[in-house]
């Protein structure tokens, strides 16, 4: 869901960087010899023999199944949703009746270090600009303690948040003395040796990080760096008071409070893969590079064609001894597979289906108690809430009105506030503000918000007017339609999602890294038979490279299970040699 916003920004001639550290693999490389080749694998003996179900249509769901269909195996893809403009939490709601504009609900901004996700919109002709207005790239309102702080486009952030903003910018680009003396790269440095293909050294340097800081906090993490640290990025040590200037607006950005009690790594690793840097946005959706990989036809065939509007609610390994598996809907059909891939979002599947109880045959018990394994990630990986709330305006009123801003960030129920133009070649276009815009602890007091869309927006509106009454005058749906005009969504409560993504406690990365690696196992005498996909498998949960990127490993997983050899091998990641669980402090 691109949780965090434009921080950094390179100059035209650099490249972003393309592997992401916890996996060490170039996907771009991975995905232009499929294209050369004609898939992700060679070699299937007799592909059309074969029939392999994706369950679940989000973003790793259809991309899967594409890239199973250049393998030329029979795919069906299951999922409830029926709704064209709905992939997963790639989700671009229209406005009904003004279906141009759009309610980006999921994921909204998208950087180039995404690899994965740029061959695609590149490769169906999507196009994307650098319009999205995040807070100091627009003119800017930040609202804290009860007082209001300008920050004009382009320019610095207001005085307020010069310590932490130094602070943050010296973690990023310089290396960290810890109090006990021990060095830590910089994510800028880490970030060059993946980029110069010195795996090696960004290996070694990313395990320094994770001895010290994976059993920690981002809260912790933070006040190890700045606070308890004779050495402190920027010079400076933070008090308890620029902790709170942080967690509540961030550098000025918008608030990272509300995620402290995530893993520190969680957030640190956005920038050592560029992921707050350079963002995107696309026009007409995220929404829409999927909708053109699942209807494009692959030789006559599309995703599309192979979609059941069914949920899967029972797993089993398939008699006869060939190692298929049997999945059966919530119509009560059964259908027997050759292969799956398992892409639907983790705490739902638990839930609501036996995903649990088959992996827990398919890969038996643990090698001992509390060992980490596939079955304890897809129960305990941490999965946050986050809620937004969108307006359809009659105009564009923060361009007609000088002085007014087009991002509001604040430490008030609305936290976030986005101004959206969808046709900037017409300046009397309507216009589309993403009114609040909150995760964790925020997110719940959303949910207990009325559920009625005109008392919930006049609620935030109400916020609103405390921090910019003028402002707030505008915020008025078009034609006073408060039905068609306004949508809000609760990633929490909404059925078959759980919560909007992953993000770990600490500690939780042996899981994790026992997830993702899951696939590895394909060809093997403990293969499965069944891979997992998602964002929430990946060490990007909330990004759609994290979802494209184990879409693409359970592809190729289901190709050499099928006796196929890879293109260029995505089983050759160097997250195994990671150790996630030994930590400094202990």
């Amino acid at each position: 869901m691109s949780f965090v916003p434009n921080l950094r920004t390179k100059r035209p001639d650099e490249p972003p960087v393309q592997s992401k550290i916890d996996v060490l693999v170039n996907y771009l490389d991975v995905l232009n010899a499929a294209e050369t080749a004609g898939g992700l694998v060679t070699g299937i003996p007799n592909p059309s023999s074969y029939k392999v179900a994706v369950v679940g249509t989000g973003p790793a769901g259809v991309v899967a199944a594409y890239e199973l269909l250049r393998l030329g195996v029979t795919v069906d893809i299951y999922s409830s949703d029926q709704a064209s403009y709905r992939y997963g939490r790639a989700f671009s709601h229209p406005f009904p009746g003004n279906e141009e504009y759009l309610a980006e609900m999921g994921a909204m901004r998208f950087p180039p270090s995404e690899a994965g996700l740029f061959f695609y919109l590149s490769k169906f002709g999507i196009s994307y600009n650098d319009h999205f207005p995040d807070p100091g790239k627009v003119d800017t309102l930040l609202y804290v303690d009860g007082k209001s702080y300008t920050w004009a486009a382009g320019g610095s952030a207001p005085p307020l948040f010069d310590k932490v903003n130094a602070g943050l910018h010296a973690l990023t680009t310089k290396d960290t003395t810890l109090a006990d003396g021990t060095v830590l790269k910089s994510p800028e440095a880490i970030t060059g040796y993946m980029m110069a293909g010195d795996y090696g050294y960004a290996l070694m340097a990313w395990q320094d990080w994770i001895t010290n800081f994976e059993h920690l906090s981002f809260g912790a993490g933070l006040s190890v760096i700045f606070q308890l640290n004779p050495n402190p990025p920027g010079g400076t040590r933070w008090t308890d008071e620029d902790m709170e200037i942080f967690g509540t607006l961030g550098v000025g950005s918008g608030g990272f409070g509300s995620l402290y009690s995530v893993q520190f790594l969680e957030i640190f690793r956005l920038f050592v893969n560029e992921l707050e840097t350079d963002q995107k946005f696309i026009p007409t959706g995220i929404a829409s590079v999927f909708n053109a990989i699942a209807t494009t036809k692959v030789n006559g065939v599309s995703v599309i064609d192979g979609h059941i509007a069914h949920d899967i609610v029972d797993i089993q390994t398939a008699a006869g001894g060939q190692g298929q598996i049997t999945l059966t809907s919530d119509a009560g059909t059964a259908q027997t597979y050759d292969r799956v891939i398992w892409a639907a979002p983790k705490w739902a599947s638990q839930a609501n289906t036996t995903l649990v109880e088959f992996l827990q045959t398919a890969v038996g018990p643990p090698p001992g108690p509390g060992a980490p394994n596939v079955v304890s990630a897809v129960k305990e990986l941490h999965t946050i809430s986050s809620s937004k709330a969108f307006i359809l305006t009659p105009n564009k009123f923060w361009l007609k009105n000088q002085g007014m801003p087009a991002n509001i960030q604040s430490d008030t129920l609305i936290r976030g506030l986005y101004c959206l133009d969808y046709t900037p070649e017409d300046p009397d276009g309507l216009g589309v503000v993403l009114i609040s815009y909150t995760w964790q602890d925020d997110s719940a007091k959303q949910i207990a918000l009325s559920s009625d869309n005109e008392t919930r927006i006049k609620r935030l509106v109400q916020d609103v007017a405390q921090i910019d009454a003028d402002f707030a005058n505008y915020l008025v749906p078009l034609n006073r339609d408060y039905t068609n005009n306004t949508i809000f969504i609760d990633w929490l409560t909404q059925p078959n999602y759980h919560g909007a993504f992953k993000l770990n406690y600490p500690k939780q990365d042996p899981l994790l890294q026992t997830y993702y690696t899951f696939f590895m196992d394909a060809g093997g005498s403990t293969d499965p038979h069944l891979y997992l996909a998602g964002d929430d498998v990946s060490f990007m949960g909330g990004w759609c490279e994290g979802a494209i990127e184990t879409a693409i490993n359970a592809a190729s997983a289901v190709g050499v299970s099928l006796g196929g050899i890879p293109v260029t091998s995505v089983f050759d990641g160097k997250t195994i040699y990671y150790n996630y669980g030994v930590y400094r402090s202990e």
